[in-house]
């Protein structure tokens, strides 16, 4: 089955090359592209939170953070 990849951000000039969500397994997941190395790198987002579907995807100013939007690890019991 092919990745779906969604919301890719380039970095400016920065040794990351980008971000993007990956849809795999029935979720949203955060991935880095490192631009020197071309290598993908899956981060894990901490105490089980999930990416939102609808998330945006921003890298701070000076390129050493990204901004995103996370789910209640409960969210689909409360909807």
């Amino acid at each position: 089955m092919p990745l779906r990849l969604s919301r890719m951000r380039l970095q400016k000039g920065a040794t990351k090359g980008g971000a993007f969500f990956i849809f795999q397994n029935r979720a949203y997941h955060l991935s880095i592209w490192d631009r020197d190395s071309n290598n993908f790198e899956n981060v894990k987002i901490e105490q089980n939170l999930s990416v939102s579907s609808n998330s945006h995807l921003a890298w701070s100013p000076d390129g050493t953070s990204l901004f995103f939007s996370v789910r209640d690890p409960d969210w689909q019991k409360k909807s």
